[in-house]
């Protein structure tokens, strides 16, 4: 008789514990915050203003050198031709096996650009040209269109034309933390692009592929030495994005902006052990 009252309690306690309104909060607890580190990587930038932000896709942490900086909107300047290349694929003005524009003959000051180019070959050296004369063939309506359906920056095309509107003198503007945003979307196929035109821009970004590692990215460099390098770096199934940008380059000694943001960016990134020591881009 006493077991059976002993069950009867046990079994009334276990009723009283489950229906309890705040047991879910308590087993629970709110959702959990991304880590947000604040790195120090002042011996990798040196006395160059900028900041650099790293997101683990995985876990969602951050790092982030110079916050301040991290939340400044500048143009994107040629790391617009990652959201350039996923327009002309999308909207058919180029494929990926037929993309190839013939050099018109004017010099220009890069002797790579001197040539014909495709896809590839224009986006790895950064081509002005090429995707100047994609801009108008895609049309503003069409780039607005995409441009606020994946969130890009503060969205305006208003200020300049079709084929400049990403650079200096123009209306739209990018902060290292949106960068991260959309690259983070690329990286996961979640931007309003078909997932293979997703994959096929994340395989032009490619600047060095050792094994199971990936390190790609897109420089962009201003007059007035301002400079981005994003992209990501992937090993195996982890996924990290990152957006690098300096300010205050203009002595003409120096190599463009941009290339100093990816050297940077390498740098720090084996500072922070994402990459190896021996790792090079040479």
């Amino acid at each position: 008789m006493k077991t059976i009252k002993l069950l009867f309690l046990l079994l009334a306690l276990t009723i009283v514990v489950g229906c309890s309104p705040n047991t879910e909060s308590i087993a629970q607890g709110p959702p959990e915050k991304p880590v947000q580190n604040i790195v120090d990587l002042s011996k990798s930038f040196k006395d160059i203003t900028g900041t650099l932000v790293v997101k683990d896709i995985q876990s969602g942490q951050l790092d982030i050198y110079n916050e301040v900086n991290a939340q400044k909107s500048f143009s994107p300047m040629s790391s617009f031709k990652i959201m350039n290349s996923l327009v002309a694929l999308q909207s058919g003005v180029i494929h990926k096996d037929n993309s190839t524009k013939k050099w018109d003959g004017a010099l220009h000051p890069i002797s790579t650009w001197n040539q014909d180019h495709d896809l590839q070959s224009a986006f790895a050296n950064s081509v002005v040209w090429y995707y100047q004369e994609l801009a108008p063939d895609i049309g503003a309506d069409t780039m607005k269109k995409y441009i606020t359906e994946n969130e890009y920056g503060n969205q305006d095309i208003s200020k300049g034309n079709i084929d400049d509107f990403w650079l200096d003198q123009g209306s739209l503007k990018i902060s290292a933390l949106e960068q991260i945003s959309f690259l983070e979307k690329l990286c996961t196929n979640s931007l309003s692009f078909d997932q293979q035109v997703q994959q096929d821009v994340k395989e032009i970004m490619v600047i060095k592929k050792i094994g199971n590692t990936e390190f790609a990215g897109k420089t962009g460099s201003s007059q007035n030495g301002f400079g981005w390098f994003v992209g990501y770096l992937k090993n195996g199934d982890q996924i990290k994005v990152f957006a690098t940008n300096v300010e205050g380059l203009v002595n003409k000694e120096d190599p463009p902006a941009g290339f100093v943001a990816r050297d940077i960016t390498v740098d720090a990134l084996k500072s922070l052990k994402y990459l190896p020591e021996e790792f090079s881009l040479k």
